[in-house]
């Protein structure tokens, strides 16, 4: 071997040795990883901060036996510059370590990373492992094994000081307290379908993370009708990890006349059935008192341009149509036609609207109103009680609808008659926010012949 040879395989060894030797200061490897409870964690949004990364798993009792003293460590030392972030290696990704953040109190972000990624941040062979890394991001010292509070104080004391940024909000972590509520909200929603079949959507946010799925967690919902009677319904959570979840209940699963006022409630349900809390009781009324599918919003030929009819297809009698253009009134024109959809005949109704303006909490209806009826002389005379039709909005910046209801949906006339009709915007409780003018639709469908 010559002498240059052996002058560049030395240098290469201590290059080696210098690179990997204990103690000497490295840059730690940046990494941006997604966090237990929400988000993702980029190291380098701590420059500047005094971090200890800690290398752990849900089934390592010594990384179990540390959280303690890392949960201390970030309360005193967090305001002077210490940021503690836990980093996962456990196969089992958020399902095993998410139920082991929150019973073990973890106050800190965990992160979820790979076993190989640990190898190059932190040369990690047993757990825990831990790293002290200073505010420029450098790896300054490096703990194998469970380590006492003191001694992780001492690495990290030097370097902290009143002048470090605060920590990023992904390092934020909020935990349920024991005596804080699972349920954080719980509201219905109706006109929803399923599989064909229309219903309500309860929408619910528990925390029940800490809860064991293998050992069987539910959420019983119990509905009452006005009319007193009940009925238990039951939906299996999986997927403890989450904290929303839906429900959805068909219309025929109501215990009582679709027409009724009801309420639910909601209890989570632990291992052997046992109730763990109950929310708060949620009234809802007349769920499913919306027109049946044949009352539907029909889509103009080309969805792009959403244009309202010429103006040769509106009818030019005032008892025929609504024209409010000029009293600057939200539902600004309506009228109908005698059309079929989907081999089905009907009325459709057809309504310009500016729905824009308004801002109750979602979601808007609108509501076709059909009083029946009966010629009496020169004029019409009420027959029968008013058939309501409701029909949620697709999408409230639409300026134009098209509302098509089938002749089987129409109400019934004894004899030769008509339908008076308005329309009305409804806010979420199905309260009237604005209603139209009325006009006239003559009798249709054979004579309105379907059933009331």
């Amino acid at each position: 071997m010559t002498v240059l040879a052996r002058k560049v395989l030395l240098f290469t060894v201590v290059t080696l040795l210098w690179t990997s030797a204990p103690g000497r200061a490295q840059t730690a490897e940046d990494f941006q990883l997604p966090t237990v409870m929400a988000g993702d964690l980029r190291l380098s949004d701590f420059r500047g901060r005094v971090v200890l990364l800690d290398f752990l798993a849900s089934w390592c009792r010594p990384c179990k036996d540390a959280i303690p003293h890392l949960n201390q460590l970030q309360r005193e030392y967090g305001a002077k510059g210490l940021s503690v972030i836990g980093y996962s290696v456990d196969t089992g990704g958020l399902h095993a370590m998410k139920p082991f953040v929150v019973r073990n109190g973890v106050e800190f972000p965990v992160v979820l990373g790979s076993m190989d990624q640990a190898r190059r941040l932190g040369q990690v062979k047993v757990l825990p492992t831990t790293l002290i890394i200073d505010p420029q991001g450098r790896v300054v010292e490096r703990f194998e094994g469970f380590v006492s509070e003191d001694r992780l104080l001492a690495a990290a004391k030097p370097y902290l000081g009143n002048g470090a940024p605060p920590a990023p909000a992904t390092a934020q972590v909020k935990l349920r307290k024991s005596h804080e509520k699972r349920f954080t909200s719980v509201h219905v929603s109706d006109n929803h379908e399923l599989g064909g079949q229309r219903g309500v959507a309860v929408y619910v946010r528990a925390d029940v993370a800490d809860l064991a799925p293998e050992q069987g967690v539910w959420l019983e919902l119990k509905l009452k009708s006005a009319g007193g009677a009940s009925k238990n319904l039951y939906q299996r959570v999986d997927d403890t990890t989450k904290n929303r979840h839906i429900l959805f209940v068909a219309c025929d699963q109501l215990p009582g006349p679709n027409e009724a006022d009801f309420s639910a409630q909601l209890t989570i349900l632990g291992a052997g059935l046992k109730p763990v809390e109950t929310s708060e009781e949620v009234r809802f009324a007349r769920p499913c008192a919306a027109a049946a599918p044949a009352f539907r919003a029909r889509r103009i030929v080309d969805p792009a341009l959403p244009a309202p009819a010429p103006e040769a297809a509106r009818p030019q009698t005032p008892d025929l149509a609504v024209d409010n253009r000029t009293n600057g009134a939200r539902l600004k024109q309506i009228w109908v036609t005698e059309e079929s959809s989907g081999g089905e005949p009907g009325l459709s109704v057809h309504v310009v609207a500016d729905l824009k303006g308004l801002n109750p909490p979602a979601p808007l209806y609108f509501q076709v109103n059909l009083q029946p009826e009966l010629r009496r002389g020169e004029g019409l005379t009420p027959s029968g009680a008013v058939k309501r039709l409701i029909l949620k909005v697709d999408d409230p910046e639409k300026p134009y609808y098209n509302l098509f209801a089938s002749c089987g949906l129409l109400p019934r006339l004894s004899g030769p008659g008509a339908y008076r009709a308005w329309v009305a915007v409804l806010d979420s409780q199905q309260r009237q926010l604005e209603k139209s003018g009325e006009f006239v639709i003559p009798a249709s469908c054979a004579g309105g012949s379907g059933p009331r």
